[in-house]
């Protein structure tokens, strides 16, 4: 429980710096400009995410399974970065040099400054990924609302100088990552843990594991990039702009779903009977539906009125899509829990599968819609993959898992029972010395 409040605390104070650093941003760039930003970080946050090779996740499992290698698994992690930082980097200056070439001035220097990106970000997650699974919540939660809390300020100054600009305002989000990555390894430094080398058979795992969790991570960042990336091709900057405005409303919902997995994917992890741990799955999956369909409600009422008030008259035209992206938040909160559940399992590969399916159904939307309908191309192209993908994963979970119907709809009092004496250390794993009470 301390986990989960921690959790829902990190998650919530970044979200809400995601949620105000979109407002500012709003604030401080028309429309067109807002709109080149969003393009240059799609592309970035596609091409950076996918050539970390699931290397993250990795952390987060062999950690979760034996503690007394947590070192290790961090040292072979960096090591296994490296020459994917040097892709990604070359891939994004391709994209400057190509994509990026009829973009204006002030974003092509933005997009040059945003190159540190690639190796600041993917540092940043394998440090999260260790955190994580680690025994000291407070931590984690440090180093997670650390960079939101930076770049806020960061737009603040730039803001309060009067020097807004794209350059400017990804300066102040690459600041944040360093700062972040300063402050995770003088953690790392003070814990006092012993460091150890990685053997070639662990680098050898942590790569193994990693593979088919890229496939699933691809299709991911695929969904959360795909509309800004193709949306281009069909609508003005200023359009892009008013829609990037209305997704940022999906943050709101999209934190439940994001908060549970932290907490939820390493202790399901870490428990090694098979039963408890789709008892825990069943819960966190149930939980998660139930805060959404209770959070969905009540921002339904307000959630036009709210655009107005926070973005201002200029995003007047994000009204008309803020209710969509609510509804996709809502679909794509639930598919991250049950995607947690699988990996927990070790089995990556339905999700790859399932997210997937999702990602080609986004871009077979974009693409035929975009030049008929615009920026609603991108809202129900957001609804249809979400939703699709989120029942064949569901459908999955009780065929593959075995999970209980039932108990994904609603949290069962005896999932919360079990949950409680594993947290008790009541429950003995099925690999524990007979005899032994724990």
């Amino acid at each position: 429980m301390k986990k989960v409040l921690f959790a829902f605390l990190a998650t919530g104070v970044m979200q809400l710096s995601s949620f105000a650093s979109g407002i500012m941003l709003a604030r401080m760039l028309s429309p067109s400009l807002r709109g080149e930003v969003a393009q240059v970080i799609a592309w970035f946050s596609f091409i950076v995410p996918v050539m970390m090779l699931g290397i993250n996740d990795s952390v987060a499992y062999f950690r979760s399974r034996n503690p007394a290698e947590g070192t290790a698994v961090l040292a072979g992690a960096f090591l296994l970065s490296i020459p994917f930082i040097l892709i990604a980097t070359l891939m994004c200056i391709t994209v400057i040099l190509t994509i990026f070439s009829s973009s204006s001035a002030l974003a092509i220097s933005g997009a040059w400054l945003f190159l540190f990106y690639a190796p600041f970000y993917q540092w940043q997650q394998i440090f999260y990924s260790y955190f994580q699974a680690g025994a000291r919540p407070a931590v984690w939660t440090i180093a997670r609302v650390l960079p939101g809390l930076v770049y806020i300020s960061g737009l603040f100054l730039v803001w309060y100088s009067g020097h807004a600009s794209p350059a400017n305002v990804i300066a102040a989000n690459v600041i944040s990552l360093a700062v972040t990555l300063v402050v995770c390894a003088g953690i790392v430094l003070r814990s006092g843990e012993p460091f150890k080398m990685p053997e070639t058979a662990l680098i050898g795992r942590v790569f193994r594991f990693g593979v088919p969790v890229i496939f699933q991570r691809i299709a991911i960042v695929c969904r959360d990039n795909l509309d800004r990336m193709i949306l281009p091709f069909f609508v003005t900057a200023s359009d892009l702009g008013h829609y990037v405005v209305a997704g940022s409303i999906a943050y709101l919902i999209y934190v439940v779903g994001m908060t549970i997995d932290l907490v939820g994917f390493p202790a399901m992890a870490a428990v090694k009977d098979d039963d408890a741990r789709r008892r825990l799955a069943e819960l966190c999956i149930s939980m998660t539906f139930l805060m959404l369909i209770i959070l969905v409600t009540c921002f339904a009422f307000v959630i036009e009125p709210l655009v107005l008030l926070l973005f201002g008259k200029n995003y007047a035209a994000s009204t008309a899509l803020a209710p969509w992206f609510l509804i996709a938040g809502a679909a794509q909160a639930l598919r991250i829990v049950v995607g947690g559940a699988f990996k927990a399992f070790n089995l990556s590969g339905p999700m790859m599968r399932f997210e997937f399916v999702g990602s080609v159904i986004m871009l077979v939307v974009l693409v035929g819609g975009g030049s008929h309908f615009g920026v609603f191309a991108g809202a129900l192209a957001h609804i249809i993959s979400a939703f699709v993908s989120l029942a064949i994963a569901l459908y999955a979970a009780v065929q593959t898992l075995k999970l209980s119907p039932r108990r994904l709809m609603l949290p069962s009092k005896s999932n919360f029972v079990l949950m409680w004496s594993i947290l008790s250390r009541n429950v003995r794993p099925a690999d524990a010395p007979k005899g032994n009470p724990t």
